[in-house]
């Protein structure tokens, strides 16, 4: 996010000469640091950005250093750097490298974007680290050893467990809540050893990070010449180094889009440095540094920091405002920080259709790099060409997990971008994954096919045109789960009736296939056209009057003579409770301050108002789509009358599929609408959240803070529970979450049109589903993660224009990768080709033991890969890049597991541990 601009009047500030003391004990460093942060979109798109800022950023930063070897420059974003070094002359290249080797400039963080930490997942973010780590490695053989994560929106407990796996020697953080910064100025505790859990090993989960004790942007300096600026900065920085433990100050020099013209903002800043280092009645040394130098320095102090936050993270982020102040601007103190209660909860919900497509542009992605991985027939078209489609795919999902895009903070033209990328690598893929996947099943025999295609309807009405006639519907499972559960094709034509080679069922014009897939496998459904009279499919819809239940032989849900749902039932155990379902309206405050009035940002109720609840569905608006046997389905529409809510139930299952329908939002009022269950479940304040998915947090909710302050992301699910009884929830997109007392509400949707700021008018229908999920305690948190990552990697589901007869004789009916399932606690986080030879490929693999309490587990990476031959194993860091035992802090037992006749495949996963490994494969 652009950063705030600096008004700071005369009056305010008065130049002093004589305010600036010596440091006592040792003579102060300043380390000059640099910079430009440059938004991969935000006001303008990516392109814009590039053309109009970034260009003449990056070749007039290479000319100032050129120009004078004590400057420095640090560099983040590696998807604009990528741009501008294509570009590039061998000439210019070569000048790059030489500086990147003498250091003057360097890269830090190495990702592709600086990456929001609250609403993206582990996964994602992990894959764009490696698609920028990769970029720095093959063209500048450099790989960064800093963290630089100055402008999220908060700090997820997830960042240091991901920089210390990257093999990072420390962190550069900046938006935390602004009380925990000024309490940390206060206590000299700004750098300090953050440890995200104590499951796994510190070197694992700990780092040395620093907290800016301003903003990322330079300090303003006053003065009319030299001599008094210098004075001003010498100021500026004796009274920041207070807040640090040794005589090092690392003092940002930039600013959002900074150094277009970088010989010419160098020079300013070289006259204070030399004015300054002339003078040693300053008490200081001030230099430019890199971030590498300036954590170098302080940690050859041998100074003890202190472990804080052990498993904590710093959400929701609190901003400081107004931007003139000092904890903002670095000048002057003890000055207001606007408003307390503006928490920045939401935009975990703000837009929430990209967040959606972005989740699945995500879940697609994942799909064609598993098959690509691991399919054994050739692909009709070049590998270089699927290639090009998955990269395509992966430098989209890198791009949205920016912080400015995921979270739905930017400007329109810049969001209509990214829907556009999304949608083109979303097309893309499916046509390729598609055409993969029958290639495997049909061998060379594919060319007798037609592509497939996803278009259902279309391919329903023209292959279905009289009884008896097939249909033939191809099924990816992208997981290691052995998966049972439905699938759902929308807007069946009521004439006509199909039955499948699975169980099958009609509800309000749509189809429910139970689906049995195994793990990593790909198979056929046969789909048939049958008289509607003789249909067990048959479609029944009708309005319910009264009291009624859903009841599926394992669960009951019943609802009251005015259809509110009101009490929850395990038909197996006989177990009742209480649980009660509405819809929430939260008006919010109107303003100009992006700090203390709701926007994309902040979730800001009005002052002492009550949400209004839409607890009671309208009359004679109750309709009953399904009645079993295979699913259960109940539909309702509310006042107003954009809101409509399904509750559905399936055979043999607990879970609960809660489908709201929202949108469009009315302009007015400018509101956050929730979906609150509340349940008789004794849980207090206490909740559970999930940061980016990996870790879990243990939440309490406070009554000495308003509702956004008890806000926080729910990426995966979130839980309350009390002793007997557990209720989580479960959503594919990101969502805000709060909970208090057996009740849990998840923010659906907002609409806060600005008088100026147009980016909260958003008009969007959302209609997807998340699920409930209540059962004893006893149940163990791995079949919530499993639950978790079904909804986030949904079946990939293709259809071909060919009939059953066509299909039989050209092709298997069904494929598989894996010989058995993973252990329940493990999870394949992803599996990529990195390198393809004649004979074989290289393929990266990353597994995750995603349970805290149970023993290690064994893995056997052949069984994820039966048609190969695996001939060496390595691990490597997360991203693949470095081995493991390159890695200064590694303690890592199985490093290289080669060198024996006998290649070893089989390695060790402790609870919680996330490993990397790089598999080299030959055809048997």
């Amino acid at each position: 996010m652009a950063s705030c601009v600096c008004v700071v009047l005369f009056a305010v500030y008065l130049v002093s000469f004589q305010s600036w003391l010596p440091v006592a004990s040792a003579e102060l460093t300043v380390h000059v640091l640099p910079h430009s942060h440059c938004d991969p979109g935000y006001r303008e798109t990516f392109d814009e950005y590039y053309k109009t800022n970034v260009q003449s950023i990056i070749t007039t930063v290479v000319e100032a250093l050129q120009e004078n070897s004590s400057r420095r420059f640090i560099w983040e974003e590696v998807s604009f750097f990528s741009v501008w070094w294509r570009e590039q002359n061998q000439t210019v290249k070569d000048a790059v490298k030489t500086l990147v080797v003498r250091g003057q400039l360097e890269f830090t963080g190495g990702g592709w974007v600086m990456h929001d930490e609250a609403v993206t997942t582990y996964t994602a973010i992990i894959n764009q680290m490696t698609l920028g780590l990769d970029f720095l490695k093959t063209h500048l053989n450099v790989r960064p050893r800093i963290g630089w994560h100055i402008d999220p929106f908060g700090a997820s407990v997830f960042t240091p467990t991901l920089y210390s796996l990257l093999g990072y020697d420390a962190m550069i953080i900046n938006r935390i809540p602004d009380p925990v910064k000024q309490s940390m100025k206060l206590n000299k505790e700004l750098e300090f050893i953050w440890r995200s859990h104590t499951t796994l090993p510190k070197n694992e989960t700990s780092i040395f990070t620093h907290v800016l004790d301003s903003h990322y942007s330079e300090p303003v300096i006053l003065g009319f010449d030299v001599e008094e600026k210098a004075h001003a900065l010498a100021d500026i920085c004796h009274q920041r180094a207070k807040y640090f433990a040794t005589p090092h100050l690392l003092l940002p020099f930039g600013s959002d889009f900074a150094f277009t013209n970088a010989v010419e903002k160098f020079k300013p800043m070289d006259e204070y440095i030399e004015y300054i280092n002339s003078h040693k009645e300053f008490g200081m040394t001030i230099r430019y540094s890199t971030l590498s130098e300036y954590v170098d320095a302080v940690q050859a102090m041998n100074h003890s920091f202190p472990s804080l936050f052990l498993g904590s993270d710093f959400l929701p982020y609190v901003a400081c405002s107004p931007c003139f102040s000092e904890q903002c601007g670095g000048l002057i103190e003890k000055v207001p920080c606007g408003s307390s209660d503006c928490f920045w909860s939401g935009f975990y919900t703000s837009k929430p259709d990209q967040k959606l497509s972005s989740r699945q542009q995500d879940a697609y992605l994942r799909s064609i790099e598993m098959f690509l991985s691991s399919m054994s027939q050739p692909p009709s078209s070049p590998i270089d060409s699927i290639m090009d489609v998955i990269n395509l795919g992966r430098n989209t999902s890198a791009l949205l997990q920016h912080h400015d895009a995921l979270p739905g903070t930017s400007f329109p033209t810049c969001y209509d971008d990214y829907s556009n990328k999304l949608d083109q690598a979303i097309r893309l893929t499916q046509a390729t994954h598609s055409q993969m996947i029958m290639n495997q099943l049909c061998g060379k025999n594919a060319s007798h096919l037609r592509r497939p295609t996803v278009d259902a309807l279309t391919v329903l009405s023209l292959t279905l045109k009289k009884v008896g006639d097939t249909a033939v519907m191809l099924v990816y499972n992208p997981l290691e789960i052995e998966r049972e559960e439905p699938v759902i094709i929308l807007g069946i034509p009521s004439y006509l009736c199909v039955e499948a080679n699975f169980p099958t069922q009609l509800s309000g014009g749509n189809l429910h296939i139970l689906l049995h897939i195994d793990p990593l496998a790909a198979i056929t459904v046969v789909l048939k056209r049958v008289t509607c009279s003789s249909s067990s499919a048959k479609n029944v819809a009708q309005y319910v009057e009264g009291n009624f239940s859903l009841d599926n032989g394992r669960l009951r849900l019943d609802f009251d003579s005015k259809q509110r749902l009101y009490r929850w039932t395990n038909k197996t155990s006989l177990e009742k409770h209480s649980m009660a379902h509405s819809l929430q309206r939260y008006d919010e405050t109107e303003g100009l301050s992006t700090f203390s009035d709701g926007n994309v940002y902040a979730f800001m109720p009005e002052r002492g108002s009550s949400p209004k609840t839409y607890d009671t569905p309208q009359p004679n608006r109750t309709v009953l789509t399904a009645n079993g046997p295979l699913v259960w389905e109940v539909t309702q529409t509310y006042e107003p009358t954009f809101l409509y809510h399904t509750y559905r139930i399936y055979a043999n299952s607990s879970v609960i599929d809660m489908e709201t329908r929202i949108g469009i939002l009315p302009i007015l009022p400018r509101a956050s609408y929730t979906s609150k269950v509340t349940t008789d479940i004794d849980s207090g304040p206490s909740f559970t959240t999930v940061d980016n998915g990996f870790q879990t947090m243990n939440r309490a909710f406070d009554d000495g803070k308003p509702v956004q302050g008890n806000t926080y992301p729910l990426t995966g699910w979130a839980s309350l529970e009390d002793t007997n009884m557990s209720m989580t929830w479960l959503a594919m997109r990101p969502v805000a979450v709060f909970a208090n007392n057996g009740s849990m509400s998840v923010m659906l949707h907002r609409r806060l049109e600005g008088v100026i700021d147009q980016r909260g008018n958003d008009n969007s229908i959302m209609e997807d589903t998340m699920k409930l999920v209540l059962q004893s305690r006893q149940a163990g948190p791995v079949d919530i993660h499993q639950s978790s990552l079904k909804l986030q990697y949904p079946l990939s589901i293709y259809w071909l224009w060919d009939n059953e007869t066509t299909v039989r004789s050209h092709c298997q009916m069904s494929w598989r990768s894996m010989t058995t399932p993973l252990h329940k606690s493990i999870h394949l986080v992803s599996m990529q080709v990195r390198e393809t030879t004649t004979d074989g490929k290289q393929v990266g693999v990353r597994l995750h033991h995603m349970n805290t309490t149970s023993d290690s587990v064994l893995v056997d990476l052949q069984t994820l890969l039966k048609d190969w031959k695996i001939t060496k194993v390595q691990e490597t860091t997360i991203d693949f890049n470095m081995l493991k035992d390159q890695v200064s802090h590694n303690d890592s037992d199985d490093v290289i597991l080669r060198n024996t006749q006998q290649v070893k495949t089989t390695v060790t996963l402790s609870p919680m541990s996330l490993k990397a490994y790089l598999i080299d494969i030959t055809v048997p």
